[in-house]
């Protein structure tokens, strides 16, 4: 697409978000956007779930469907009805369907949190113990390393940001290498850092084995979803001790299964042992309905004799 085609086709999304949903976007306490089927438009962050007083027909829903797709370089239709890409000139990740895999048409729009919460914030909303929240802020900085786990948008890199800042507290101007897919989330200040970003043909693999030649103190991993584990795992258990990477799961004692899992992708046989004698800590989060926030529902400490075992060292959730 020539820069004049692109131009008119940015005019036509702002258009078409018009004012309203451009607010809802631009709420820096808003991270997740929903346009249903049937119109209605319900948007999620910190302070949980609710619906706005606001509708977007159909037709609208398809127009911002096409203009999206045509800005990615593709296009979305009966034959080709979900669209997965970025916002062009936001950090939003876009997912949408058509019939026949929905309803109606529908979109999800999620941007990354722009407030960086503390531990203490943790501490402070209820959902994390105080006692808790300075054993993971010590563990990372004595060189821990650790997986945070939980269902989608349960608050994984909200917490992994959290740890970050407590490490960046301690110790200034480490030389921290992340890896992440499609958008920057971690936040990393220091000015000895490097944020890589897998996208257009760059897989986070590769993109892993170019961190270990740029001097890494720390390997941050966001959102892993394939054969990464594998060198990761290996990166930590052979000089790069204190890595954390977030991961989908379904419960804490999943994570080293799911890891096993991925790890298969690589074309490796998976071994438990090994994944849980590099592991030392894993971090189960969710969002806890009743309380409407997300919380830090478990801590175990992870071992291997002759079997998996499972400790937890500390109260999460008072």
């Amino acid at each position: 697409m020539g820069n004049a085609a692109r131009s008119r086709y940015l005019e036509i999304l702002d258009a078409e978000l018009g004012p309203e949903l451009r607010a809802l976007l631009d709420a820096p306490a808003i991270t997740n956007l929903h346009l249903n089927e049937d119109g209605s438009v319900y948007v999620r962050g910190h302070g949980g779930e609710r619906r706005e007083n606001l509708t977007v027909s159909a037709r609208r829903r398809l127009a911002l469907l096409r203009t999206l797709a045509a800005l990615d370089g593709t296009v979305v239709s009966d034959e080709r009805p979900i669209l997965q890409c970025r916002m062009p000139g936001r950090a939003i990740r876009v997912t949408g369907t058509l019939p026949p895999v929905s309803r109606a048409p529908m979109l999800v729009l999620r941007k990354p949190s722009e407030r960086v919460l503390t531990l203490a914030d943790y501490v402070e909303q209820g959902a994390l113990t105080r006692e808790a929240a300075a054993y993971l802020a010590r563990a990372f900085i004595d060189h821990q390393t650790i997986v945070i786990a939980g269902p989608t948008d349960s608050g994984k890199t909200t917490l992994a940001n959290a740890l970050i800042a407590a490490l960046e507290n301690e110790q200034r101007d480490l030389r921290i290498v992340t890896i992440e897919e499609e958008i920057r989330e971690l936040r990393v200040s220091s000015a000895n850092a490097v944020q890589f970003l897998a996208r257009d043909g760059v897989s986070a693999q590769e993109l892993l084995r170019l961190a270990l030649r740029t001097n890494p103190a720390r390997i941050l991993i966001g959102e892993a979803r394939g054969a990464e584990c594998y060198q990761w795992l290996r990166a930590c258990n052979t000089g790069h001790p204190g890595g954390l990477l977030t991961l989908h799961a379904n419960s804490a004692r999943d994570v080293v299964e799911r890891i096993a899992d991925l790890i298969a992708e690589a074309s490796v046989t998976p071994s438990l042992r090994r994944i849980a004698r590099t592991l030392d800590l894993v971090v189960y989060v969710e969002h806890d309905e009743a309380r409407g926030r997300r919380v830090v529902r478990e801590v175990l400490e992870v071992g291997y004799t002759n079997r998996l075992t499972y400790r937890s060292p500390v109260s999460c959730v008072s």
